[in-house]
This record gives structure tokens, sequence and C-alpha cells, in this order.
């Protein structure tokens, strides 16, 4: 889930034309490059595992994914600027329980870190809520931020922390801001999670489904989650980045069936410009990373295949000297064996030129 701040933030809104210096981040990365150890906790995957994109109001930066020996994390870069603070969106749409609480990991691998706060963006007009930052420690840090109480701010609190989310069903968008300034760094992102209204329990226990063995149960829970519509998104997101490809490519199959639901566009011009192009770089970047996947697993089915068929010929070629030996087998065995040889090499014939061709 991502928040985007469009007009309604205090910065004005202009288009993502920001020239980030490719130098400033190499050196942000480099000062803040290293091993991230376990966390003190145990967590789940989130939204972290989304898309993620720099808003272009605020400083340069950068959000990518980072693979930490076992741990898959969202990785922030951030470099110092003229504005006060840099943010990255993920676009989503999900519900909020009215007591509801988001919590996540942060890793400071430098001392004295920037503050971090969240944004939810509400309902087709992107209105923007930031929650009140938090601070940080080098190291790891829990983040827990409460989404039901009034310390809130958006444009109709006149920017001071004092209003509630609202409404707390129809979120479209996660911000993670970070309050850096001048600073240039790096942090880690680890088990963005939420707790979810009604919609969302329910979203939950598909997404349960959807990984099951049985096949008859994956396909009930895909239809369920469409039929449910753009709620069970964030949920889907999440399931897209599955490392099970039938997963993976039946949340991505749900997740386009939803997104080409029809909708009234976002009476704004400048929100729905920029949300077209956040949501073509979304679809892009999942479209490429399912892609990725794809032909990776391909890759690896392929060597596999590889493998059976030099054990295949070897032993087609070992069960026929072997038949012309035999002294004692009688005829009806033997003639069942030369059958199962002769499938053998007709399976090895229908395979061959397939894996060979070039």
């Amino acid at each position: 889930m991502t928040a985007s701040s469009f007009t309604l933030h205090p910065s004005p809104f202009r288009p993502l034309c920001l020239c980030v210096s490719a130098v400033t981040l190499f050196f942000a990365w480099t000062l803040c490059a290293g091993d991230v150890p376990a966390p003190p906790v145990k967590t789940v995957p989130g939204i972290e595992r989304g898309s993620w994109s720099l808003e272009g109001w605020g400083n340069p930066g950068t959000a990518d994914k980072s693979t930490q020996g076992e741990l898959r994390l969202l990785k922030i870069i951030f470099s110092g600027g003229d504005k006060d603070k840099a943010a990255y969106k993920h676009l989503t749409c999900f519900g909020l329980a009215h007591t509801a609480k988001i919590r996540l990991l942060v890793y400071a691998p430098e001392a004295d870190p920037p503050r971090i706060g969240l944004a939810l963006s509400t309902t087709l007009a992107y209105i923007w809520h930031e929650s009140k930052p938090v601070d940080l420690k080098k190291g790891w840090n829990p983040v827990e931020i409460a989404a039901g109480t009034r310390d809130w701010k958006t444009a109709t609190s006149d920017w001071k922390f004092t209003t509630t989310i609202e409404p707390r069903n129809d979120i479209r968008a996660i911000d993670i801001v970070v309050y850096n300034g001048e600073k240039s760094g790096s942090l880690y992102v680890l088990g963005l999670n939420y707790d979810p209204d009604d919609v969302g329990q329910k979203c939950l226990a598909l997404a349960a489904e959807l990984r099951s063995e049985d096949a008859d149960k994956r396909e009930a829970a895909e239809k369920a989650l469409v039929e449910i519509g753009r709620p069970a998104m964030e949920i889907l997101h999440q399931l897209a980045e599955d490392d099970r490809p039938e997963v993976l490519l039946r949340a991505a199959s749900a997740l386009r069936k939803i997104e080409a639901l029809k909708e009234a566009p976002p009476p704004d011009p400048k929100i729905r410009l920029e949300l077209e192009k956040q949501r073509e770089e979304q679809t892009f970047a999942d479209a490429r990373r399912r892609a990725d996947y794809i032909v990776r697993g391909l890759d690896t089915q392929r060597a596999k295949l590889l493998g059976i068929l030099k054990d295949a010929n070897t032993e087609l070629g070992q069960g026929r000297l072997e038949l012309g030996k035999l002294q004692f087998i009688d005829d009806e065995q033997r003639k069942a064996y030369e059958g199962l040889l002769t499938k053998l090499d007709e399976s090895i014939k229908a395979v061959e030129p397939l894996m060979t061709k070039k």
C-alpha cells in the first residue's frame, strides 16, 4: 500500500521530473552498504514486498528490493536536498479496522538516522493523511502507528496533527516518509503490516485458500478475490510476490481483472496524470518481475530435463545391451521390458529435438 501526496500536500505539486544525481545516490548507498543482521523479533512479509517509487515533490532517493541472506527487504536510499523530507509511495487499495495499527521494522545502519512517518491517501481524491514522525536509532527499530487516533494531519486540519484518517475503508496509497533534510543514507524496511477491516479479513482467508494444494480451492479463491474487487488489491499485491508460480500467476491474473474494472477517474486532472504515471511504473515493474521469475523457472526446469534426457539415453543403451544377454527371463517378461524400452525411445525422440533446438 502506498500513499501519494499530490496537490493536497503542503509542498506544491509538480510532475515527477526531479533529476536525481547518480553520483549522490551512489555515494549515499556506499556510505550505508553492508549486511543487515537478523531482526530481534519474527515478522511476516507485508506491504514492503510491493512496488515502490519516489514522490516527485521531495528530496531525491530510490526504493528497491534488497536480499540480505534470508531477509527480503525494502531498501530506501535517501539523499540530502533542499526539502525537509523524501517520500516513497506504493499504490494499493485496502481497508483498516476501526482500532487498526500499522507496524513495521526499520533497520538504520548508521548513527543519528532521520525520523520516519507514514502517509495514507484515501478515496479517489487521494487525500493525504500524514502521521507524526517517529524517532529512530542505529540498528533495528520496531515502529507502531495507530490509525484510529486523532493525531494525523491533512489539508482539512491545516496540516496540524489533530484529525483522523477518513475513510479508513478506502486507502488508495501508502507512503513511507523520511524526514532527512540534508542527510544522505539508507534504511531497510521489513514486515510492513496492518490490522485489516472485515473485508480485509475475508481477503486474508481467501489468500490462504489461494496457497492451497487443492487446485479447485485455488481457482475458487481467485474468483472470490476478483468479486471483492479493489479492497482485495493489497492482499493480491503481496500474493503476486509468492515463490510458487501457481500462486504468483493467479494473483497477477486477479489483479489485472480488478484493475480493468471501470471506475470514475479522480476529479483533479493533475492527480489523474500522476496516477497514470505511477500505475504504468508499477505495472511495468510487476510484469518485468513476473517475466524474470518465469524465465528463471524455465531455465531451472530445462536443466533438470536435460539431466533426465541424459539418464534416459544411458538407460536406453544399457537396457538394449542387457536385453541381448538375457538367458533365463521368460518371453512374456522380456516382451514387456522391450515395450518399456520402446516407449522410452519414443519419449526421447519426442523431447530431445525441443531441448536441443537453438
